[in-house]
């Protein structure tokens, strides 16, 4: 058959819609964010796909959640989905690619590389032993830690300035230094070299009784004062920002491996430790010039094309951008060599700058020669090129799911009354990644958004100012959670019910939390049973008891109705319903309220309480996290820094995200986006470019100002 076609799907929202996908050929599937996209192009069309061929090794399982009437011409399917959760700073280019593979086969052809055992670089006997393989050397700023123009009196090290202890710590100073003689009222600098040594790395010789103050109360204690650098090196692992110094590992040359050991090894003429370390596009033309076409240098080819030429072996995943993420993903998609394959591609347009959008387009074009290319899209660039469309609309939750004509969804204008000032937080000398002795200043309650190419820096200015200290970071990186982990106990509304129905009832709370008495007890509140499969690892199917609604059916206090409610009819509402049912009702505390309504106004409405986190989009589960924030009411000097907060979104509904955002930079020191969607720059106050290009050909703050 030339297409896969689907007769009356009706997964989740979806309202009995057929559908046809032709074969070699690109189908975007695009829409209002939450209207049903995901619920066609991965829970139906990947997942039926993948359970037919599935089916033929290990027989069918009931744990799909698709419903379809009739179905024809399946293919084998691969998912793309957003997002990358090995946070692991071992995990390099090298291993994530496979290379240990791939040079390994060449071996068979006559090529000259190491023994494969020697090829698994992530082996401790194989780490550089100064750096334990990380690449990097970090050591304590002395300098930094040190205000030398300050008395001891008035407090002049960083380290024991603010905290619990802070008191404690300059208590036991002031102490030793009255023991010692030292003067404390003239500035640090102009001590004896004598004194300074001892207040920094002398200790007592016996116990000094202090009294200090700790949480409002003045407590006493009896300790050894240890000197301030010897205090910084035991906290060493903890100490961040602009207190360490960061440099390449110089016995190893950042390569993370044992020199002596690789030293000698060669792929072809070229050293272990320097085919690490060099650029792709470095290596490809030293490779081209000696070796004929083969996987290496077709990988390499298809990372350079790409824009990922500045890339080396060594360099370590968690430090990539989300834009290089999305590009490597894709540059693995066209080294694959598959054919009659259905790829669903999730957003390819994520964390891309529309710059690029034209070079991933010809490589989705070559891909869907041999294979069936599914994107969903909210990027009217890759939606109005492909050969096919679906609209799936009209709006998110119960009021989407149909198939619509085709539109083109726009952001919606609102007004923003943009006011320079004059009051800026400074950061001076940030040294991360690329980012190399830069400066930036953001203005105080604004919004600033950083812009610039995919791997320029923006993500890693972000890193530096959190690692400062006084930030809230919502990265693009995937916060870990289990497989019992659900919206309710996610955002804490798990507690507010419990205490509600316990007010309302008189029964323990603990009667309405599912990690106590509200739990099924044989799938322990998680809905689904793990079954072990071998060779092929485990899967989950749904809880025969509970049926996958995670309540113990045993516990009667959980038919009990409160305004002609259970507890497990608000688990199963979703947050627009939520809100709409609560908003009146006495004993529904307010913090409850603020959190349900700001999920609404951050557009996840549509979420069922009972939502397993870790089944949320990339796109979702940032503006969960933006929610624990946002929801605040009272005032913090911290700044909010968020990496894409609306991405995933459909225009419109990310512009009504963003006003919502906007709406909260009082609650903030400052606010900082990372974008590079049109639509959002034009709405901030304050920009700052980052580039001119991406990884060693950038990393320069071009520029810093205010926006019309």
């Amino acid at each position: 058959m030339n297409n896969i076609k689907l007769t009356n799907v009706s997964t989740h929202n979806l309202k009995k819609i057929d559908v046809e996908i032709h074969k070699n050929k690109i189908t975007s599937i695009y829409g209002r964010s939450g209207a049903g996209k995901s619920s066609l192009a991965f829970a139906t069309l990947y997942q039926l796909c993948r359970d037919e061929f599935n089916a033929l090794e290990n027989g069918y399982t009931d744990n799909s959640e698709y419903y379809i009437q009739e179905y024809q011409g399946t293919i084998p399917a691969v998912a793309i989905s957003q997002g990358y959760k090995n946070n692991n700073p071992r995990s390099t280019l090298y291993s994530y690619l496979n290379l240990p593979q791939i040079l390994s086969t060449l071996s068979f052809v006559g090529f000259d590389v190491p023994e494969f055992k020697k090829l698994k670089l992530n082996r401790i006997e194989n780490e550089c032993p100064s750096c334990k393989g990380k690449g990097i050397l970090q050591k304590i700023d002395n300098l930094s830690l040190v205000d030398f123009n300050k008395a001891i009196s008035e407090k002049p090290f960083s380290l024991w300035k603010t905290g619990s202890f802070a008191n404690l710590y300059h208590s036991t100073l002031l102490a030793f230094c009255e023991l010692e003689q030292i003067n404390i009222d003239i500035p640090f600098k102009n001590l004896p070299e004598t004194e300074k040594y001892k207040v920094l790395h002398g200790c007592s010789e016996k116990r000094l009784d202090i009294k200090f103050k700790y949480r409002g109360s003045t407590r006493s204690r009896r300790v050894i004062y240890e000197g301030m650098m010897i205090f910084a090196e035991s906290k060493q692992k903890k100490i961040k920002g602009d207190y360490v110094i960061s440099s390449t590992c110089p016995d190893c040359f950042g390569s993370k491996v044992n020199y002596q050991y690789y030293k000698e090894l060669k792929i072809q003429d070229i050293s272990m430790v320097e085919f690490l370390v060099s650029p792709f596009s470095e290596l490809l033309l030293k490779l081209q010039h000696n070796m004929q076409k083969n996987t290496l240098t077709v990988l390499l080819t298809s990372l350079c094309d790409i824009g990922l030429g500045y890339l080396h072996f060594s360099r370590s995943m968690p430090s990539l951008s989300g834009g290089e993420l999305q590009k490597l993903r894709f540059s693995r998609l066209l080294t694959s060599n598959i054919s009659g394959v259905l790829f669903v591609i999730d957003e390819i347009s994520s964390q891309l700058s529309p710059s690029d959008f034209p070079i991933i387009f010809m490589h989705l074009k070559k891909l869907a020669k041999n294979n069936t290319v599914v994107l969903v899209e909210h990027a009217k660039y890759f939606i109005d090129n492909s050969d096919y469309k679906i609209h799936i609309g009209l709006d998110a939750g119960d009021k989407g799911g149909y198939i619509c004509k085709n539109m083109n969804i726009v952001p919606i204008k609102f007004e923003r009354m943009k006011m320079p000032t004059n009051d800026f937080i400074t950061f001076s000398k940030i040294n991360k990644y690329n980012i190399v002795n830069q400066s930036v200043s953001i203005p105080k309650k604004r919004i600033t958004v950083f812009t610039g190419l995919p791997g320029s820096g923006k993500s890693s200015l972000a890193r530096a100012i959190d690692e400062m200290g006084q930030a809230i970071y919502i990265s693009q990186k995937f916060s870990s959670y289990n497989n019992r982990s659900i919206l309710a106990n996610t955002l804490k509304i798990n507690n507010y019910l419990s205490d509600f129905f316990a007010k309302e009832t008189g029964i323990s709370s603990d009667n309405f939390i599912l990690s106590k008495g509200a739990g099924c007890k044989t799938c322990n509140g998680t809905g689904a049973i793990k079954y072990e499969r071998g060779y092929d690892g485990y899967f989950y199917t749904i809880c025969n008891d509970c049926e996958g609604n995670l309540f113990n059916k045993n516990n009667h206090n959980l038919q009990i109705k409160v305004n002609g409610l259970t507890i497990i009819d608000f688990y199963q509402m979703n947050f627009f319903d939520l809100y709409s049912n609560i908003q009146n009702k006495k004993n529904i505390s307010n913090t409850l309220l603020r959190i349900v309504n700001c999920m609404v106004q951050l557009e996840l409405g549509h979420l069922q309480l009972i939502r397993k986190t870790q089944t949320l989009s990339g796109g979702e589960m940032r503006r969960v996290k933006l929610c624990e924030h946002l929801y605040r009411q009272k005032e913090t000097k911290k700044i909010l820094i968020m990496d894409e907060p609306v991405v995933g979104l459909d225009p419109e509904t990310a512009s009504k995200v963003a006003k919502f955002i906007f709406s909260k930079v009082s609650l903030f020191g400052a606010i900082i986006m990372i974008e590079h969607r049109e639509e959002i720059i034009d709405l901030a106050d304050y920009q700052v470019k980052i580039g001119p290009l991406s990884g060693p050909m950038g990393g320069k703050v071009l520029s810093q100002e205010f926006l019309a």
